[in-house]
């Protein structure tokens, strides 16, 4: 049986990046990298109520303060309102950083050798791009710029 290795790419925290641009970096990670094209997933976000959840989950365990997430909401024109799905949603991509992709190296090139050569593919076009490179099973960063 062959393993099929999983990363994801997330933006930096403190970044606030369009919801599209997971999608919008496809046809530049495609031709910068030239693996096949089902190597890269970009991903659109979607905010919803999960993001909300989210946002009073970490204010109820003091990581972060209304008042960070109010002067964010002020910075960048967004509903102070804990209940605003978008608000939650861009605040916790800003905070956090935001999964923009994720990156299947699929059955033909996860041999040992096509897999570390694949890893390093990705892990420099992800650090020339200021993105990190994250492997979501074991959740440590393999690169951040």
């Amino acid at each position: 049986m062959k393993i099929v290795l999983e990363l994801e790419i997330w933006s930096r925290p403190g970044e606030l990046l369009p919801a599209s641009t997971g999608k919008s970096l496809k046809s530049k990670f495609d031709r910068d990298t030239k693996l096949p094209p089902d190597v890269f997933l970009g991903l659109s976000s979607v905010p919803d109520q999960i993001d909300v959840r989210n946002l009073n989950d970490v204010l109820d365990s003091k990581e972060i303060t209304k008042f960070e997430f109010e002067n964010f909401c002020i910075d960048h024109g967004f509903d102070k309102d804990v209940d605003s799905v978008e608000s939650a949603s861009r605040f916790l991509d800003f905070y956090y950083g935001a999964r923009l992709a994720w990156i299947h190296i699929p059955d033909e090139l996860s041999s040992s050798i096509s897999t570390k050569v694949t890893t390093e593919v990705v892990r420099v076009w992800a650090k020339a791009h200021g993105f990190v490179l994250v492997h979501p099973d074991l959740l440590y960063c393999l690169v951040m710029s």
